[in-house]
């Protein structure tokens, strides 16, 4: 009997652990999910703006919306350095030029981390046929938790 309980205690503790890892294992692997603000004006600054560079951490789709002013133009480019090899890698498009509609948030599909890229970045317009002084603003992140309205 007392076999049994040693038995029973074991496994109800091995269970706790295997919760306890897996937990820290989701949060320890949940990427860079912090939004920070990107904004495009087209009087400041012409075409388009780009976003300052961000770690990607893992190969989710890019988390965007668009918070105001026109719905936002965007691509997502691979920038800085091969994140296996720490060579410095040419900046290129990783994703199509999509539509953010206001206040939808969307997961933008890219290619960053299958390239080997260590950082994402932004690259904002809006639709090129808006005549006069036009702006949108809105938030991102280089990596998500989960999927929402996916575009591209």
């Amino acid at each position: 009997m007392k076999r049994v309980l040693k038995n029973g205690m074991f496994l109800a503790l091995l269970g706790i652990g295997v919760m306890m890892a897996s937990n820290s294992y989701v949060s320890a692997t949940s990427g860079n999910v912090k939004d920070t603000v990107y904004r495009y004006n087209s009087k400041e600054d012409g075409r388009y703006s780009d976003t300052g560079a961000r770690k990607k951490t893992n190969s989710t789709k890019v988390y965007c919306i668009c918070a105001d002013g026109y719905k936002s133009y965007l691509s997502v480019r691979g920038t800085g350095v091969n994140r296996n090899t720490d060579k410095r890698m040419t900046e290129t498009r990783c994703s199509k030029w999509v539509s953010i509609p206001k206040l939808v948030q969307c997961s933008v599909t890219n290619t960053v981390y299958e390239k080997e890229y260590s950082k994402a970045r932004l690259r904002v317009s809006v639709n090129l046929d808006e005549s006069g002084n036009v702006s949108t603003y809105g938030e991102w992140s280089p990596d998500s938790t989960k999927n929402y309205h996916i575009v591209g």
